[in-house]
């Protein structure tokens, strides 16, 4: 697929503006964007051939991070660059969560898994409704991390809680009851605060 227009400026400005910076995560990587996107083919591959299999219906979506992203998401998260687990990233949209888990199931029976990188968000979900399953693994010494979610989770992960409502109307009521929890939690923390 290789870099948006965006991102393509971003690593570019990234590349003249902060050199050292730039060329520490290049050596670190050690592998050039067309490998990375290749074996970003091959493990969106390897997975869909495992889904269908399983006869799990699942798409596949699969990025190599860009050099800024990876970056941004150092300082942002004051982490080292060894700490930074998503390389390479894949992502697995489901129709629900028993399928998350049977996809969970199936990574771990394609990959090695790294155990203290499983974060089960579907049960616990963050305190701005964020669910999804993430795992890792190491490929060929490269971090890559999958995340697993339903189309609702992926929607409200990428537009946000009220994003579902564009698919959902106000009919769905486990959605408005998750909702409204997150205001009752929102207005105890301010009046606590004040």
């Amino acid at each position: 697929k290789g870099l948006t227009k965006d991102e393509e400026m971003r690593d570019l400005s990234f590349k003249y503006l902060m050199p050292k910076e730039y060329i520490m995560i290049r050596e670190n990587i050690r592998v050039k964007r067309k490998e990375r996107e290749k074996i970003v083919s091959e493990l969106k591959k390897k997975l869909e051939k495992a889904l269908r299999k399983d006869k799990v219906d699942g798409k596949v979506f699969g990025r190599p991070k860009h050099f800024y992203s990876i970056y941004r998401k150092m300082i942002n998260k004051e982490k080292k660059f060894e700490d930074v687990h998503d390389i390479i990233g894949l992502r697995v949209i489901v129709e629900d969560s028993d399928n998350c888990y049977a996809v969970l199931g199936i990574m771990n029976n394609l990959w090695e898994t790294i155990p203290e990188r499983l974060k089960d968000f579907i049960v616990a979900p963050k305190d701005n409704l964020y669910q999804s399953l993430h795992t890792g693994f190491l490929y060929n010494n490269m971090p890559v991390e999958i995340q697993i979610r339903t189309r609702r989770m992926n929607d409200i992960a990428e537009e946000g809680i009220a994003a579902h409502w564009k698919y959902k109307g106000l009919r769905d009521d486990k959605f408005n009851k998750q909702l409204n929890l997150l205001f009752i939690v929102n207005n105890a923390a301010i009046t606590s605060n004040a």
